[in-house]
């Protein structure tokens, strides 16, 4: 158990780790809102399109 520990705190990576996930990330928060704006419109235009079908 002793040696898991020690292991743990030698981690020399935290930065590395750090930029890597925030090279990852930045295009996904970037990208999320463009796609859920999209969807929403094109959800709100078919909603419109089958209103004006009915009548």
């Amino acid at each position: 158990m002793k040696r898991y520990f020690k292991k743990t705190k030698k981690d020399k990576n935290g930065l590395k780790d750090i930029i890597l996930e925030l090279i990852f990330w930045i295009p996904e928060l970037l990208i999320y809102p463009i796609r859920l704006a999209i969807l929403l419109v094109r959800g709100i235009g078919k909603l419109l399109h089958h209103i004006f079908d009915v009548i």
